[in-house]
């Protein structure tokens, strides 16, 4: 059990705990990664989950099974950029169960296509202000507070990268399509779709380009917690998950990853990226940039794991970062 401080703009500062092991069975193909843990956060945050990322048939299938519960102190600051902008919002207490199925089977060379399986149960609660605090009026509809989200759909992967955990060379494009319908027991129905590419270029022994562009567009119906939240997972640091909430997120970016000596190194990133009511809008969205500066350490040099710490600046904010892994 490793014991790794936890440093998000999100979920807050405090302490996780968890029990990770990177192997390759015979016969896979690539490393399989098993996962258990949790973490508590100063803002009473609570995080339980469990992983496995497997390869089978000398990494010509894929399967990658998630599960957990959550309870988490959100800030709701409405939906749309200029609700992000104006920076009031509402606290709100949610806990989650969620599960997440996938699977991908090779179809051509480094080509994998298959399905995803995302179950989500929410209750939501609105925080009681302290005090003489008085909150702003944002409504929310009891409809969105607490419900079942199933959702269902295909996904690929094209993966010509020299490793899954920390590119040097090599391209990797991905993109899903899931729907969430009552037939399955989903509460609400519309669709999700995310696409993104990143491209790693060695730009000598110990340095690397990496860069990312990502798109994320949700259904009318979505609920505000399914949204495409900006600043979230590998798409831009600097911002506080969900300050910035719409139907439709883009982002690009690019970091510089540089080896100084041993198993230390750094990393300097920048991009943009805007939100918008629909993809027929992005056009026309407002741009937030993002850039920043980092530190990582080679953890596990047989699989090129990096543990990293990153500061982070966005439009009117900043955000420091320790995790496992690299961002993208």
């Amino acid at each position: 059990m490793i014991p790794l401080p936890v440093i998000d703009p999100t979920l807050g500062t405090g302490l996780g705990l968890g029990l990770i092991r990177f192997y390759q069975p015979k016969g896979a193909g690539a490393p399989w990664t098993s996962g258990i843990g949790g973490l508590y956060t100063d803002k009473g945050n609570l995080e339980l989950g469990a992983f496995q990322r497997m390869s089978l048939d000398n990494d010509r299938k894929r399967i990658f099974v998630l599960g957990g519960y959550s309870s988490t102190e959100v800030q709701f600051y409405g939906i749309g950029a200029e609700a992000g902008d104006a920076g009031l919002s509402i606290s709100l207490r949610q806990k989650s169960f969620y599960l997440d199925l996938q699977g991908l089977v090779e179809i051509a060379p480094d080509l994998f296509v298959g399905g995803k399986l995302d179950i989500l149960d929410v209750d939501t609660t609105r925080s009681t202000p302290s005090g003489d605090e008085v909150e702003p009026d944002i409504p929310l509809s009891s409809g969105e507070l607490s419900n079942r989200i199933v959702a269902v759909g295909p996904l690929f992967q094209f993966d010509l990268r020299d490793n899954q955990f920390n590119p040097s060379r090599g391209v990797l494009l991905e993109g899903q399509y899931l729907h969430a319908t009552p037939a399955l027991g989903s509460d609400l129905s519309y669709y999700s779709l995310r696409l993104a590419a990143n491209a790693y270029h060695p730009l000598g022994p110990d340095s690397v380009l990496a860069m990312r562009v990502s798109l994320c567009a949700k259904g009318r119906d979505a609920p505000f917690h399914s949204l495409c939240r900006y600043g979230d997972s590998a798409d831009l640091r600097g911002y506080s998950g969900g300050r910035y909430r719409d139907r439709a997120a883009w982002a690009i970016q690019a970091e510089i990853r540089q080896k100084i000596a041993g198993r230390l190194g750094a990393v300097v990133f920048a991009g943009t990226g805007g939100i918008a009511s629909g993809l027929g809008q992005l056009r026309d969205s407002n741009h937030l940039p993002s850039a920043g500066i980092g530190l990582r350490y080679e953890i596990a040099p047989e699989y090129r794991i990096n543990a990293r710490i990153d500061l982070a600046w966005g439009k009117d904010s900043q955000a420091l970062y320790l995790s496992l892994g690299e961002a993208f």
